[in-house]
C-alpha cells in the first residue's frame, strides 16, 4: 500500500484514496510531489493499493482520514466489481458511506471519475456502462464538492481508450501521459491552477457589467480551461479517406492568441493544410495522366500509320498534354498573379467558450427576473402556455445577462421555444444514445395506463447482449415504435398526468428530474400543491410548477 506523505508545516491536509491508478500516481510517477509544488500550502498523503475495491477506499478513509485533521478527500470513483448491477449498487453504497462520513467530517470532497477500458481482457459491454453510470451517478451527488470527469478526455469517442493515456496494450492502466492529464485536471479544477504554473485565463465576457458580476459569484467554483486543459481535449482531424502526403501539424504555444476579454482563440491551420494536401495529391495526379498521354502521344508519332494521319493528332494530344501539366503546376504562379489572397491560407480562429449551465441564471430569479427573497417560495400555479418569441428572448437575455442568440439557440434546440415543452425521455427512440429511462421503460413491460406489452429483454444484462441501446431504443411490435401513454395534463397538478417512473425534461430549458435518483437530481418535496417533484439546482429545489 502507497501511503506516502510530503512533508510540509502547513495545517492544510488532503488525503487521496483509490486502487491501482491512484497507486501508480503516487508511487510509480511520484506525481503526489508534483502536486505538492503546485499547492505548496498543502500536505498530500496518499493511500492507494493496486487491485483493490470501493470496500478498500472505505477502510482506508476510515481508519486513516476520518477524524484526522484532514481538509480535503481526493477520491477515485473505482472501476473494480462494477461489471455486474449488484456490483454497481453495493459500490454505489459503500461511496454513500464514505461521502457521508467525509460530509460529517467537514472535508471537500474532489472524486476522479474511472477511465475507459475496453480493450482489457475482462471488458464487457455491461461493465463501461455501469462505470459511466457509476461516473454520472458520482458527478450528480450533492456530497462531491467537485467532480473530475476524465472519462470524456481519455476516450476516443466511442467508449474506447485513447492509447497515447494507457500503457502499452494494457488498455486499462494510464500512462505517465494520462497520469500528468490527471495531475493538470485535479490541479485545475480543485485548485485552480494551470498546468504550467501560469494563472488561468477566464472565459468570460467583459466583468465590469452587474450580471458578469452575478455570474461570477454563483459561479465562483467553476475553474476556467487553461491552455494545457484545451490542448488535452483537442484533437488533430481523423480522416476516412487518407490522403497521401497529408500530416496535420501539432499544437504549439504560438496556436493560442487570447483577446482583451481573456477569450482564447486557437489558430490552427487545418483546413488549409487539407487543402494544400489535396492540391498536392491532385497535382501528383495530374502529373501521372499528363505523363500517359505524352507517352502515348510519343508512341503514335514515332509508329504513324499508313497515310500519316495520326501524327497530327499525335501533335495535338501532346500539345493539349503538356499545356495542362504546365497549369496544374502553374497554378499556384497564376492564382497568386490575380489575387495573393487566394493561396495565402490563414487558420480560422476558433474561440474555446467555457461551457454554462443555463439552470444557474434562474437561482433565486421570479418569471420577471427579480430575486426570489424566500427560498422556500414555490409556485401553486403553472404560468400561461406560449412559444418564446423574439422578443421574449431579448427580453429574458437582458435580465439574466445573456448572449441572445447563444440563449435562442439553446431554448430552440431544447423544446423548440415552447415554455410548457415535456420531454419524456422512456419515448426517446433514436439508436444513437443510451437513455437509461428508455431501458428501463422498456424492460418494464407496462404503460402508465396499465397497458401491457412484451419487453425487448428480460434484464440489464440481456438489454446490452441483445445490442443495448444500438440495437433496441427504437423497438417496435407489429411495426409500431413502442411507446409510453401518459399526457401532461395542466388540471392534474402535482403529478400532471406525467409518468413519474422515468426522468422527464421540464420547461423551455428542459431541466431533467430524475426521480429515480432520489437525490438532488430528482426528490419529492413539500410544495403548495403537496408532495411534488422537484429539482435542486444550486442550492435551490424548483418544483415541476416552478419550472413551468
Amino acid at each position: 500500500m502507497v501511503a506516502k506523505p510530503v512533508k510540509t508545516e502547513n495545517t492544510k491536509k488532503t488525503a487521496l484514496i483509490g486502487s491501482s491508478s491512484f497507486a501508480d500516481f503516487c508511487d510509480k510517477y511520484n506525481l503526489d510531489s508534483e502536486l505538492k509544488a503546485k499547492i505548496p500550502d498543502t500536505t498530500f498523503n496518499c493511500f492507494a493499493e493496486k487491485n483493490k475495491f470501493v470496500t478498500y477506499f472505505l477502510e482506508q478513509f476510515e481508519g486513516q482520514v476520518k477524524g484526522k485533521g484532514y481538509t480535503d478527500l481526493i477520491l477515485y470513483a473505482g472501476l473494480n466489481g462494477l461489471n455486474s448491477d449488484s456490483g454497481l449498487s453495493s459500490a454505489q453504497a459503500t461511496l454513500t458511506k464514505i461521502l457521508n462520513q467525509a460530509k460529517q467530517d467537514k472535508l471537500r470532497v474532489i472524486v476522479v471519475g474511472a477511465q475507459p477500458f475496453k480493450g482489457f481482457g475482462s471488458w464487457t459491454p455491461e461493465w463501461a456502462e455501469n462505470i459511466k453510470a457509476n461516473n454520472a451517478w458520482i458527478a450528480k451527488n450533492s456530497k462531491v464538492d467537485i467532480f473530475i470527469d476524465i472519462y470524456s478526455v481519455f476516450n476516443d469517442g466511442q467508449d474506447k481508450q485513447k492509447k497515447e493515456y494507457y500503457v502499452g496494450s494494457d488498455y486499462l492502466h494510464p500512462n505517465e501521459a494520462g497520469q500528468k492529464v490527471i495531475l493538470q485536471m485535479i490541479a485545475s479544477k480543485a485548485y485552480g491552477k494551470s498546468g504550467v504554473g501560469q494563472a488561468a485565463k477566464p472565459f468570460t465576457n467583459a466583468d465590469s457589467t452587474a450580471n458578469a458580476t452575478v455570474w461570477n459569484s454563483i459561479n465562483a467554483d467553476q475553474q476556467p480551461l487553461t491552455q494545457d486543459e484545451i490542448k488535452e481535449l483537442l484533437q488533430k482531424p481523423r480522416l476516412k479517406i487518407r490522403i497521401p502526403g497529408l500530416n496535420f501539424s501539432d499544437f504549439s504555444p504560438e496556436d493560442f492568441e487570447s483577446s482583451i476579454d481573456g477569450t482564447i482563440y486557437l489558430h490552427k491551420p487545418f483546413f488549409s493544410e487539407y487543402i494544400v494536401g489535396i492540391y498536392r495529391y491532385g497535382i501528383v495526379i495530374l502529373g501521372i495522366v499528363c505523363t500517359f498521354f505524352i507517352m502515348s502521344a510519343g508512341l503514335r508519332w514515332a509508329l504513324p500509320n499508313a497515310g500519316g494521319e495520326n501524327i497530327s493528332e499525335a501533335k495535338q494530344q501532346l500539345a493539349r498534354a503538356i499545356t495542362g501539366l504546365m497549369l496544374g503546376v502553374g497554378s499556384y504562379v497564376i492564382l497568386y498573379t490575380i489575387n495573393p489572397t487566394l493561396v495565402s491560407f490563414k487558420g480560422i480562429g476558433v474561440a474555446f467558450i467555457q461551457p454554462k449551465d443555463f439552470s444557474v441564471y434562474i437561482k433565486n430569479m421570479l418569471a420577471d427576473g427579480t430575486f426570489i427573497k424566500d427560498p422556500n417560495f414555490h409556485y401553486n400555479t403553472t404560468g400561461s402556455n406560449a412559444t418564446l418569441s423574439d422578443d421574449n428572448i431579448i427580453s429574458v437575455s437582458e435580465k439574466l445577462g445573456l448572449d441572445q442568440c447563444l440563449l435562442w439557440s439553446f431554448a430552440h434546440k431544447e423544446s423548440g421555444g415552447k415554455l410548457h415543452a415535456i420531454g419524456d425521455d422512456e419515448n426517446y427512440a433514436y439508436n444513437n444514445k443510451p437513455v437509461n429511462a428508455r431501458r428501463d421503460f422498456l424492460l418494464s413491460g407496462k404503460k402508465y395506463s396499465g397497458a401491457t406489452f412484451t419487453p425487448p429483454a428480460s434484464s440489464v444484462s440481456d438489454w446490452e447482449a441483445k445490442g443495448g441501446f444500438k440495437k433496441l431504443n427504437n423497438y417496435a411490435i407489429d411495426g409500431k415504435i413502442v411507446k409510453n401513454d401518459d399526457v401532461f395534463d395542466f388540471g392534474k397538478p402535482p403529478d400532471y398526468g406525467i409518468d413519474w417512473r422515468f426522468s422527464h425534461g421540464i420547461s423551455f430549458l428542459q431541466i431533467t428530474i430524475f426521480p429515480m435518483a432520489n437525490d438532488r437530481t430528482g426528490q419529492k418535496i413539500d410544495g403548495p400543491n403537496g408532495p411534488e417533484w422537484a429539482r435542486k439546482v444550486y442550492g435551490r429545489w424548483y418544483t415541476v410548477t416552478d419550472l413551468l
